[in-house]
């Protein structure tokens, strides 16, 4: 019996060895395990607020393209202007808008089209196949009205390939522009003193080929283009194909006590011509600042 008892004393101490392990083992586990959970609740909860921020600032962008769609912005350009701060997921965001009207610093007439006699009915026609098609009718008949300039604006990461308007024997000029400048966030590309007599013409074209520039893939096309001509009569002044506004949107949360703030940049383009009221918007979650 004591040779049983001491036996079983000996048991009841490995089995308090034994039941410390799983409890040593389940310490080493569980304290960085719950250090863990603290961790990943606290992500949780810094994204959801991240998240908060960046729907309410995604909301000032949006209440900016209504108010550019509905044409609660002024009509004179460029111009820049802030409005009073709007709560959001009780975030206080502030919205602000820069306009700049596309041919603005290229052309000397902002206030037209002047498109009684010149009209660009087709408007500028960029092609997959990376040609550019600028389609010009006449519908007057005077014969003492000329086209002087012929420009397009397109925007950037598009350039013009050099040579390309010589492959087509019907253009108005078969020589490079005279100026390829950038203007506006892209690149103006302008045929100065063209000289062409509109007696007797009804439909006259420039073609010309453009490229993306990388990276950039092939085959893509510019969206927000505009084409256009200037006359030396004053009475036909500017006709371009589309009324193309360029809006720069920043809205951005005004931030928690932490100073953590979201900023979403949209960049707008309106087309208040043929398809008025259509707008192509990009946009960009925290950008840097300048």
């Amino acid at each position: 019996m004591r040779l049983i008892r001491d036996i079983y004393k000996r048991e009841e101490g490995y089995i308090f060895i034994l039941s410390l392990i799983p409890l040593v083992f389940c310490s080493l586990i569980i304290i960085p395990l719950l250090d863990r959970m603290g961790t990943e609740l606290k992500a949780v909860q810094v994204y959801n607020e991240n998240t908060q921020m960046l729907y309410a600032a995604d909301a000032g962008v949006q209440n900016a393209i209504w108010k550019i769609i509905n044409d609660e912005v002024p009509e004179i350009f460029p111009f820049s202007m802030t409005y009073p701060d709007i709560t959001v997921n009780d975030e206080s965001v502030e919205v602000r808008i820069d306009a700049t009207w596309i041919l603005q610093s290229i052309v000397d007439d902002k206030y037209g089209p002047h498109n009684v006699w010149v009209n660009l009915v087709t408007q500028g026609i960029p092609k997959e196949n990376g040609e550019y098609i600028i389609d010009m009718n006449y519908n007057g008949n005077d014969g003492n009205k000329k086209i002087a300039t012929i420009g397009v604006w397109l925007p950037a990461s598009f350039a013009y390939e050099t040579g390309s308007c010589a492959l087509y024997p019907g253009n108005v000029v078969l020589t490079d522009p005279t100026s390829i400048t950038e203007a506006n966030g892209g690149i103006s590309i302008i045929w100065e003193d063209v000289n062409y007599p509109l007696q007797g013409v009804a439909h006259i074209t420039q073609t010309f080929h453009f490229y993306p520039v990388p990276p950039i893939p092939e085959g893509t096309i510019p969206i927000g283009d505009v084409a256009w001509t200037q006359s030396l009569s004053q009475d036909i002044g500017l006709s371009y194909d589309r009324a193309i506004y360029t809006y720069i949107i920043t809205s951005k949360t005004n931030g928690n006590s932490e100073g953590k703030s979201t900023t979403v940049m949209a960049v707008l383009n309106e087309d208040t011509g043929s398809t008025a009221g259509n707008v192509i918007v990009t946009y960009e979650i925290n950008p840097p600042e300048d």
